[in-house]
C-alpha cells in the first residue's frame, strides 16, 4: 500500500483495491485508465463513489478531507496515518476503514502583525511525526504526534485525549520558523532545524508524558 498527498487537499491510498480520500483519477501518473463506471454508495455514516475501469481496481473516493493543500504526511504502523495542511489542520486516519480518527488545529497567535494572506502561509505546517514507542506503550494523554508550526513553535498532540495539545514551545530565540523536525529512533531527543540554519536538540524522553507542559524541554 501506498499513501500519496495531492496538491488539491487529499490522500490517495493505492493498493489492489485501491481507497481514496477524495475524488481524483490522478495516481502520480501521467494518466489515468478508463473509468467505465460509478455509482454513489452510503454505508453508516461514510459516503462513497465508487468507480471501475481499465486499471481492474474498485477505486472508493472517500468524500471528506483537507480544505487545503496537504504539505506532508506520517505513518504509524500498524493503522495510523497523519497528514497536515496549508491552512494548519492535521488530521489522523484510520488506514484500514479509511475514516478520520482526528483532526487538529494549530492555534496562531492573536498578537501576531500578519496580514490575512501571510497568517496563511504562517499557519501552515509542513512537518509531523509520530512518537512511536509512546503510541504502543502509554495512556491517552501521552502526546505522540509532533508537529511545526506558525510563529516558530513546535506543539505536541495527544491522540486521545479531549484537550489534544499537551505542549507548544518556541526552540529558536527569534521565533524563526522550524523547517524540519526529527527525533531519535527510541523517541529521546528531538531535532529541530530552523529557517536560519541553526539545529536545536531537546531532551524529550519525559517530557508531556501525562500532564500540561509550560516550559520547553531542555
Amino acid at each position: 500500500m501506498r499513501a500519496v498527498p495531492d496538491g488539491n487537499g487529499y490522500l490517495h491510498l493505492e493498493s489492489p483495491v485501491a481507497m481514496y480520500f477524495g475524488l481524483s483519477c490522478e495516481s502520480g501518473e501521467d494518466k489515468c485508465e478508463e473509468i467505465c463506471d460509478c455509482t454513489y454508495v452510503e454505508v453508516n455514516r461514510n459516503k462513497y463513489i465508487i468507480g471501475v475501469g481499465w486499471d481492474r481496481k474498485i477505486n472508493m473516493f472517500y468524500s471528506r478531507g483537507h480544505k487545503e493543500d496537504i504539505l506532508c504526511i506520517a505513518q504509524c504502523p500498524p493503522t495510523l496515518l497523519a497528514t497536515s495542511s496549508y491552512d494548519g489542520e492535521i488530521i489522523i486516519w484510520n488506514m484500514i476503514s479509511g475514516r478520520i480518527c482526528h483532526k487538529f488545529h494549530t492555534p496562531i497567535l492573536t498578537s501576531s502583525v500578519y496580514t490575512k494572506t501571510s497568517q496563511a502561509v504562517a499557519a501552515s505546517i509542513s512537518q509531523v511525526l509520530f512518537l512511536k514507542t509512546r503510541v504502543v506503550k502509554y495512556e491517552s494523554a501521552t502526546s505522540s504526534l509532533i508537529s511545526n508550526g506558525p510563529q516558530g513553535y513546535v506543539h505536541f498532540w495527544s491522540l486521545f485525549s479531549e484537550d489534544p495539545l499537551v505542549a507548544s514551545f518556541t526552540p529558536s530565540r527569534e521565533k524563526s520558523l522550524i523547517r524540519s523536525i526529527a527525533v531519535t529512533a527510541d523517541d529521546s531527543y528531538l531535532y529541530a532545524a530552523d529557517e536560519d540554519g541553526y539545529v536545536y536538540v531537546h531532551d524529550i524522553k519525559e517530557y508531556a508524558l501525562q500532564d500540561l507542559e509550560q516550559e520547553a524541554p531542555k
